[in-house]
Formats: structure tokens, sequence, C-alpha cells
């Protein structure tokens, strides 16, 4: 059944857009199970642009190697991917850590799921799932949640500025700031 018309008629009525939850709240109403939550375009972007675009393998700072969009799995020396191939590999690992997201995060706002996806995304699903900021997220406690990425700002012991650049981001797009 198309719902559009019953849709275009709440919002008629409201007067305004419905949000996210207002949608979810109509089709639970229907019987209808919301979509799985997936990152945003917003969300997709800050990592495209946090990892930055390389079509030939090379090591990153504590030597794994990565490839298109910070791609890890598999990657070895000297291989060279295009760009297509490399948004292919992103949209790939997106859904992995959506996947993992969701799994370890049930509750989230738009901007709280596309941080955490950033945060997997960079450091893996596991250090998420064992992280303070997600046992504060977790039992509710956004607001120290939101201070616990700029905890994650070391490779090989130190700072690195990138990763201190990231993580006020991703702390931004939390708080639903960004």
């Amino acid at each position: 059944m198309n719902d559009k018309p019953l849709f275009d008629a709440i919002r008629e009525i409201k007067g305004s857009s419905l949000t996210q939850s207002e949608v979810d709240r109509v089709n639970a109403a229907m019987g209808k199970s919301p979509a799985p939550k997936r990152i945003s375009d917003a969300g997709k972007k800050f990592i495209e642009e946090a990892e930055g675009l390389r079509l030939k393998a090379y090591q990153d700072s504590v030597g794994v190697w990565t490839i298109g969009y910070g791609h890890t799995d598999g990657v070895k020396a000297g291989q060279v991917i295009t760009q297509a191939r490399a948004e292919e590999l992103l949209s790939n690992d997106l859904e992995r850590f959506e996947a993992a997201v969701r799994a370890i995060a049930p509750k989230t706002t738009q901007g709280q799921f596309d941080a955490f996806v950033s945060f997997a995304f960079n450091l893996g699903e596991g250090a998420l799932a064992r992280s303070t900021l997600l046992k504060l997220h977790n039992a509710g406690n956004y607001q120290l949640a939101s201070m616990e990425f700029s905890k994650w700002v070391n490779a090989d012991g130190h700072p690195l500025p990138g990763l201190v650049k990231r993580r006020a981001g991703e702390a931004k797009m939390y708080r639903g700031s960004a």
C-alpha cells in the first residue's frame, strides 16, 4: 500500500513536516516496523572527509594497510583501486558498522548514530562496545557520554591532530549540533 497520501494528510493537518520519531509512531500504529537506522548523508560525508580518499594502498599512522576511504580488510602493499571501487568498499564497510551500532546502541538519535558509526569505522566496533562512551550512552547519560570522545585521540600512545579533530566532530554530531 502506498502510504504517501496518508503522510501527506498528516503533514497538512500538522502544518509542518514530521520528525522521524513521528513517522515511526504512525508506522507502529499501522503495524509496520520502522526501517533500520542508516547513516545520514552528513554522517557519510563526515567519514569520507575524515578518512580521505586514497586509491593506492598506504600504511596508516599505526602501520595498517589501508585503501579507499579507510578500508583495511585484506589490503596489501601495492594495491590500487578505482574511485568506484572505493565507494563500493565504503558502502560495504558502512553497512557493517551500521549493523554493529544498531546492535550495541539500539536507542540513538540520528546524530548519535552517525557519531557512533564514524567512531566504530575508525576504531572498530569492539572498541565502541567496550567503551565507557557506550556504557554512559546506554545508561542515558548523554552529556557525560559526549565528553568521552575526546579520550580516543591517541595512536601508538600519542595524540594525533587528525584524531583530535575527528573526535571533536563526532562529539558535535553526537550532541546534535553538527
